[in-house]
């Protein structure tokens, strides 16, 4: 016995559903097919981007278009991109993956799978905030280490110039001369 063949009218409804999820959704998708010369990949075609890939990166009338027009010099100024959509649509393993774009001077999180051999698709958020704001927790961190250093130093200071030379060693360090 085989399952019930879904008629037209439950087809329509689920096409329109997933159109709806495409469209509504809040981070950007790129259906995109590689071009490879060789091995090599060297190109790719948007053959379907969402209206959050066209809000999220400022790039509009990407479908149907070679990234090589859409952003030129891409290739030479962010290579990775090449090598990890290249190697998803030729193993069909799916990547997870953080990357800064130059050419569009943002940082994306990048989640690319293969739907189908030589074809990728990436969706993908805007994560710029949250790197400067990791960069700078780094940085407050470090000058968080080198004052417990400072005070560990000052605990085990014996005489008053010994003290002074930690506090000259750590006014030095926490204005990033040390």
């Amino acid at each position: 016995m085989s399952a019930p063949r879904p008629t037209a009218e439950a087809l329509r409804e689920s096409e329109e559903r997933y159109r709806s999820l495409f469209d509504h959704m809040a981070e950007g998708l790129a259906y995109c097919q590689m071009l490879f010369d060789g091995d090599r990949p060297v190109d790719w075609v948007y053959l379907e981007v969402n209206g959050a890939f066209e809000a999220l990166t400022g790039l509009k009338g990407a479908a149907g278009r070679r990234v090589s027009e859409v952003i030129p010099g891409l290739r030479e100024s962010d290579p990775r991109l090449f090598e990890i959509y290249g190697r998803v649509s030729r193993t069909g393993r799916p990547e997870r993956f953080e990357t800064f774009v130059e050419a569009l001077g943002q940082w994306f999180g990048v989640s690319v799978y293969c739907p189908r051999r030589d074809h990728f698709v990436a969706v993908f958020d805007v994560i710029t905030q949250r790197k400067r704001t990791e960069g700078s927790l780094l940085v407050h961190a470090e000058r968080i280490e080198r004052l417990a250093r400072a005070v560990q130093d000052l605990a085990g200071a014996k005489s008053v110039e010994a003290v002074a030379d930690v506090v000259r060693r750590s006014a030095r360090a926490l204005a990033g001369r040390a």
